[in-house]
């Protein structure tokens, strides 16, 4: 039996942004009777990216390859809080969050792998664990693109993006639409 879904929202910032939602599993009791409370979000790791409240900086750099987030992480001291060593954690989801300082502002960096439903978790509970106040998430990485004269290596800054999904699940095994 799968463990049982709660829902709970958070606020930080005091709703000044759209809360974020936190998944947490409820124990599973083997005597039949009621599990015991779930944590409070206060207290909770979020469910993806296995991080607690004040083990993010509200400046986190974006990165899909865990190796460049080690390799951008080597650039970073510890936090004061840290008690002289690095913030290191990986979650049983494939996340990998580094946080420190760079240039004396705190800084985290997270490796999420590739993908959109990647992206959309860390952003989610990113938002959840990080300190009250503004906060920025920025992507760096390597992508395609249609423009051929653009050459490779060449550093592009996005004005505007398009997202393009399929539904695999709405063709017919004909070929066609789904009914």
């Amino acid at each position: 039996r799968a463990p049982s879904l709660s829902r709970a929202s958070s606020s930080p910032t005091g709703g000044s942004h759209i809360p974020a939602t936190r998944y947490m599993a409820s124990p599973l009791t083997t005597s039949g009777g009621p599990a015991p409370p779930i944590p409070q979000p206060s207290q909770a790791k979020v469910l993806h990216l296995g991080l607690t409240p004040g083990s993010l900086a509200s400046r986190v750099l974006c990165v899909g390859d865990p190796a460049r987030a080690a390799l951008l992480a080597s650039h970073l001291t510890p936090r004061q809080s840290d008690a002289g060593r690095l913030f290191i954690s990986s979650s049983h989801r494939g996340f990998t969050t580094y946080t420190g300082t760079f240039a004396s502002v705190d800084v985290s960096i997270i490796s999420f792998g590739m993908g959109s439903q990647m992206l959309d978790f860390l952003v989610r509970e990113a938002r959840d664990v990080a300190p009250p106040g503004p906060m920025v998430l920025a992507t760096y990485g390597s992508a395609g693109g249609l423009n051929q004269a653009t050459r490779a290596g060449t550093c592009v800054v996005i004005r505007e993006s398009y997202r393009v999904a399929r539904n695999p699940d709405h063709w017919s095994a004909k070929g066609g639409e789904g009914e």
